[in-house]
């Protein structure tokens, strides 16, 4: 399991991608893991917006690799999708009864800035 943590951007504009990079510790076909996020502005409920999903990947011994998690960004109840300024963490852990694990390295988020951005 694996926990990363982040701030948005104060010129984020809208999220293109979100990929986990982790490290297979052995060959599975497929591996399940749990992704859980929370995300909120400063002075919220940390548990605002959140998700959980559950991926499968195929892992390759020692081989770094990325798995898009980007469907876990955006809040079951309302929709929600990530905003400048908030606070983002991401939980990461493999299912019960899978007999492999890996090492998860953290989160690389790809996204779009206006046209026109200043700093605050």
């Amino acid at each position: 399991m694996a926990c990363a943590e982040a701030h948005i951007f104060w010129n984020f504009s809208h999220l293109v991608e979100a990929r986990v990079a982790f490290i297979g510790l052995a060959t599975l076909t497929p591996m399940s893991f749990r992704v859980d996020s929370d995300y909120c502005q400063a002075e919220t409920g940390y548990n605002q917006h959140n998700c959980v999903n559950n991926l499968s990947v195929n892992t390759v011994l020692n081989r770094l690799q990325e798995c898009d998690v980007s469907q876990t960004l955006i809040a079951l109840l309302d929709g929600a999708q990530l905003e400048a300024g908030d606070y983002l963490g991401l939980y990461v852990s493999r299912q019960a009864g899978q007999n492999t694990n890996a090492l998860f390295l953290g989160l690389r988020l790809k996204y779009n800035i206006p046209t026109y951005s200043h700093a605050p």
